[in-house]
């Protein structure tokens, strides 16, 4: 079991992920942004689409973002990580 995910990048640096649960509850996120070493969790969501506002930096510069999910039954990830999905973010101004 491994979710497929699809990204687009909204302006104000709003990443939205869509997902298919099936018969899981839903997912649950992790991100990197820009060259972090380390997956951040970013929550768990039982509708798609999520929408996953990133950061700013203090240069208003588009960040890298990196997205992977699991899906979730009950309150426990099952299954395989999902593949890697990077997108840029559109920072307003």
């Amino acid at each position: 079991m491994q979710p497929k995910l699809k990204t687009v990048s909204l302006p104000g640096s709003v990443v939205q992920v869509g997902f298919v649960k099936g018969n899981t509850d839903g997912i649950v996120v992790e991100t990197k942004i820009d060259r972090a070493d380390a997956w951040t969790d970013a929550g768990r969501y039982f509708k798609s689409p999520v929408e996953l506002v990133i950061p700013g930096n203090p240069q208003n510069l588009p960040r890298s973002v990196q997205v992977r999910a699991r899906y979730v039954d009950g309150n426990t990830p099952v299954g395989q990580y999902s593949p890697v999905v990077t997108t840029a973010t559109q920072p307003e101004g």
